[in-house]
């Protein structure tokens, strides 16, 4: 099998490796330079690091969630307030 073999492979190969491959979370293979220029985190710290931006990504979904249910609820409120305003204009019109 030469350097053919691996560029033979199905053109579609590449855009699953994202979806198949899990990545790593703690894993760092950054170079010593790079890593030491991203605040050099230990095995201590960086695992620390990790959880924290995890919560708080959990927490902003969780707060888009709760507003878009108030703004959801606000809508309907208003619509059920925009049509009663229009029966009553229609009968004081009437009368």
């Amino acid at each position: 099998m030469g350097p053919a073999a691996i560029s033979s492979a199905p053109p579609n190969t590449p855009s699953r490796y994202e979806d198949v491959v899990l990545q790593p979370l703690l894993s760092d293979w950054r170079n010593f330079e790079t890593w030491r220029e991203a605040g050099a985190l230990d095995a201590r710290a960086a695992p620390n690091a990790i959880w924290r931006e995890l919560l708080k990504k959990l927490r902003a979904a969780a707060a888009r969630s709760a507003i878009r249910e108030e703004l959801e609820a606000y809508v309907a409120r208003r619509k059920q307030e925009i049509v009663a305003s229009k029966y009553a204009a229609d009968r004081v019109t009437r009368n």
